[in-house]
C-alpha cells in the first residue's frame, strides 16, 4: 500500500503500462529472459514463477530474469 501512489502516478504518466503483455526475449532451455514492456512487475512474476517451475521439471534447475 505504501507504493500505491507511486504506481498510480507512473500509470497516469505513461511510464508504466497496466496491460500484462510479455515476451520471451531469450530462451536458453533452463534459463530464460522475459520482457513485460514497462508493465507491473508483480503481474509478470506470477508467470515467471510458473515458467521457472516448468523448466526446472525438465532441466533439473532453472533461472528466469524479468
Amino acid at each position: 500500500m505504501l507504493r500505491l501512489p507511486w504506481y498510480l502516478a507512473r500509470l497516469r504518466s505513461g511510464a508504466m503500462t497496466p496491460a500484462a503483455r510479455w515476451d520471451l526475449v531469450a530462451d536458453g532451455g533452463a534459463v530464460a529472459v522475459l520482457d513485460e514492456h514497462d508493465g507491473i512487475g508483480q503481474v509478470l512474476m506470477n508467470e515467471a514463477t510458473r515458467l521457472r517451475i516448468d523448466r526446472a521439471r525438465v532441466h533439473g534447475v532453472s533461472a528466469v530474469a524479468v
